[in-house]
C-alpha cells in the first residue's frame, strides 16, 4: 500500500467564469501550511415508524452535499491573488510597467474559484488530487506577529468536488512569489487617523463576507452562495502602551473618532509592497489591564465602515513585478 505522506502538498487556484464550473487552465501554484478541503454528504435517517424489531433505523438517505473547508497558506506579494479576489470582489491595476499596483475592493458581487488540491507525497506512485468547484471565500484572515511570516487563512465554501484521483504532479510556483515576513511592515508601524505612527507588535485582518449556503429542492449541491447579512471587517492589533491616543479616541463620545487605520509591508527588492487600509474606521474595543509590573499591553480593535467619499471598509493594495494581478 503506497502510504500518504502531507509533504509536497499545494494547491492550484483560478477564478471561474461561470459558478460551478471547474477551469482547467492557467491555474496559479500556491503554497499551503493546511488545508482540511472535502466533501461530506450528509445522510439523515428516515422518518418511518416501523424501525427494527430492536428500535433501530432500518434506512437512511443522502441529504446535502456539503464541501469546503479552511486554506491557510503564506501571504505573499504575488501570487495570492485569486484568493484576494475572491474574498473582497474586484481589483484594479495600475502602471504601465514593473512595479504594478493591484488594489482589491469590496464588490457585492463576489467570485467563485476554482481550487485543485494535491494531496502531497505518495510512498510510491503520483499524489492523489482533488478538483473543488464553486469555492467562495466565507471569511479570510490576515495576520502576523512579531518574529513569524505573514499568513493567510480562507474559510471556503464550495459547490462540489470530483473524486480523487492519481495525477501527475508538476509544481511551479510563480518565481515573483516573495514571502511577507514580520520584519517588513514598514519601520514597524501602524498609521491611525493620520497622526502619528505607532510600534506594534502584531495584527490580525478579518474579512466576513457573512456568506450562506442556498439549498433547495431538486438537488443536493448548494445554489451560488449570497451575502446574508451586513459584510464586516476588523483589525486588531497588540502593542506596548507608550500613548494615550487610542484610548481617548475609543472614548470620545457621542460622536466616534474615525480615519484610515493603514499597514504597509515592505518586501525584498523595489517593487514588493503591501498595503492594508481600514478605511473610516472606529475603535470597536480597547483593553490595556494592568495585570504585570512590566510593559503593559493594549489591544486595539478598528472596525471599518464606509467612507463618504464612498471606500468600503477596506483596501488591499498588492505591488509587485507583475502586470497580471495573481
Amino acid at each position: 500500500m503506497a502510504i500518504q505522506f502531507g509533504r509536497k502538498s499545494y494547491i492550484q487556484v483560478k477564478e471561474e467564469s461561470t459558478y460551478g464550473t471547474a477551469e482547467t487552465s492557467g491555474l496559479t501554484d500556491m503554497r499551503l501550511v493546511s488545508c482540511t478541503l472535502q466533501k461530506t454528504i450528509e445522510r439523515s435517517k428516515k422518518t418511518y415508524l416501523n424501525h427494527g424489531e430492536a428500535g433501530f433505523v432500518n434506512s437512511t438517505f443522502d441529504a446535502f452535499n456539503v464541501t469546503g473547508g479552511n486554506i491557510t497558506g503564506p501571504l505573499h506579494y504575488a501570487g495570492n491573488g485569486d484568493i484576494l479576489l475572491a474574498s473582497l470582489g474586484q481589483v484594479v491595476t495600475t502602471g504601465s510597467s514593473a512595479p504594478y499596483s493591484h488594489t482589491f475592493k469590496p464588490l457585492a458581487a463576489l467570485p467563485s474559484i476554482t481550487v485543485n488540491l494535491f494531496r502531497g507525497k505518495r510512498a510510491s506512485g503520483n499524489p492523489f488530487k482533488e478538483v473543488f468547484k464553486g469555492c467562495m471565500v466565507s471569511t479570510l484572515t490576515i495576520s502576523c506577529a512579531a518574529g513569524e511570516e505573514a499568513t493567510f487563512s480562507a474559510e471556503i465554501i464550495a459547490q462540489d468536488s470530483d473524486a480523487r484521483a492519481a495525477t501527475a504532479s508538476s509544481v511551479a510556483f510563480p518565481a515573483s512569489a516573495e514571502p511577507v515576513f514580520h520584519h517588513q511592515l514598514t519601520a514597524a508601524r501602524l498609521s491611525w487617523n493620520g497622526s502619528a505612527n505607532y510600534e506594534i507588535r502584531s495584527f490580525e485582518i478579518v474579512i466576513d463576507n457573512k456568506l450562506e449556503r442556498r439549498n433547495n429542492l431538486g438537488t443536493q449541491l448548494t445554489a451560488e452562495p449570497t451575502i446574508s447579512d451586513v459584510r464586516e471587517v476588523r483589525m486588531t492589533v497588540t502593542m506596548d502602551l507608550d500613548s494615550e491616543q487610542f484610548y481617548t479616541d475609543f472614548i470620545t463620545t457621542p460622536s466616534a473618532v474615525d480615519g484610515d487605520a493603514i499597514l504597509i509591508m515592505d518586501g525584498v527588492g523595489s517593487h514588493n509592497e503591501m498595503t492594508f487600509t481600514i478605511h473610516n474606521a472606529v475603535i470597536e474595543e480597547y483593553s490595556d489591564p494592568l495585570t504585570t509590573f512590566g510593559r503593559i499591553e493594549a489591544t486595539v480593535t478598528f472596525l471599518g465602515t464606509v467612507s463618504t467619499g464612498g471606500d468600503e471598509a477596506i483596501s488591499i493594495k498588492m505591488q509587485n513585478g507583475n502586470a497580471n494581478p495573481i
